[in-house]
């Protein structure tokens, strides 16, 4: 509902939020690409510090777009199948996660109106959403990072109608710390997804955002076609082991034991796979 978009709009940037969700993206048709900006007016252009929006607005939105392609927008409410829309959302006081601003003069066109200048402003929204009925993911801090963030981004998980997987990550904004994209550990469960009947064993999943890792829970049949293909393995038999490819030129650990597919996050699998092509730094996405 709206109360979801407006709760994750201070995140991140809308059309992010609303294509997370298998909605259609209505991004503004104009950029301030080139001018000079008045350092008053920095929040308003670029977002909190950190944020940096109007630098990586070309590639989030062409990535985004390219994904719609594979995965096109579906509406609410009653599905072509004949089901109901189905979404979960972490909603319990622990679950909702809390961000702040705090607004100068002109950090936003509707600070005088609301009256909110020189003031903080809060406003939270569930931490895990999925859409079509997937469970909520596991989100955890990741072991191996020394000091990790103790605040989680918002993780969207959607299937869509073909069962194609969309799983995004969506920084934080903080009045103190501005704009943070903190990597965790995901685990995306789908082992009771019936892939077979419409895309076969394992569809495309789109990954957007920032992570420690993503891991994927597959039933034996996806995990066996996921696994073969990302070691070249033509046998019956598939033990656990770490793959890698020409084209990834890192490792994908392989968890027989748990039908796991774990793909990992920065500077390795994510990370170089969607680096941007235009500024080699702002943002990743891989599929």
């Amino acid at each position: 509902g709206a109360w979801l978009t407006v709760g994750l709009s201070v995140v991140g940037r809308v059309e992010t939020v609303t294509a997370s969700l298998g909605g259609v993206m209505q991004p503004m048709d104009s950029t301030t690409a080139g001018l000079r900006i008045p350092r008053l007016y920095n929040t308003y252009v670029q977002g909190p510090p950190g944020r940096q929006r109007e630098d990586r607005i070309d590639e989030e939105l062409e990535r985004l777009t390219q994904w719609s392609i594979l995965a096109p927008p579906f509406g609410v409410g009653i599905q072509a199948n004949g089901m109901p829309d189905q979404v979960a959302a972490d909603d319990t006081s622990a679950g909702v996660l809390w961000d702040s601003w705090h607004f100068g003069l002109c950090d936003d066109a509707c600070t005088l109106s609301k009256h909110i200048v020189n003031t903080t402003v809060y406003q939270g929204a569930p931490g895990r959403i999925t859409r079509g009925g997937l469970p909520l993911p596991t989100v955890v801090a990741p072991t191996t990072t020394a000091a990790p963030s103790a605040t989680p981004p918002f993780i969207v998980i959607t299937r869509f109608p073909a069962n194609q997987i969309m799983i995004t990550a969506m920084g934080r904004t903080s009045a103190t710390a501005g704009w943070t994209e903190p990597t965790y550990d995901v685990t995306v469960d789908l082992s009771q997804s019936n892939f077979s009947a419409t895309s076969g064993p394992f569809p495309p999943i789109g990954i957007f955002g920032r992570f420690a890792s993503v891991s994927l829970v597959l039933s034996a049949a996806a995990y066996q076609t996921v696994a073969r293909a990302a070691c070249g393995i033509t046998g019956s038999d598939l033990l656990d082991q770490a793959a890698t490819t020409q084209s990834i030129r890192s490792s994908v650990v392989l968890s027989a034991a748990h039908a796991t597919v774990t793909i990992p996050g920065r500077h390795t699998v994510l990370r170089r796979a969607g680096r941007g092509r235009k500024t080699g730094q702002y943002g990743y996405c891989s599929s």
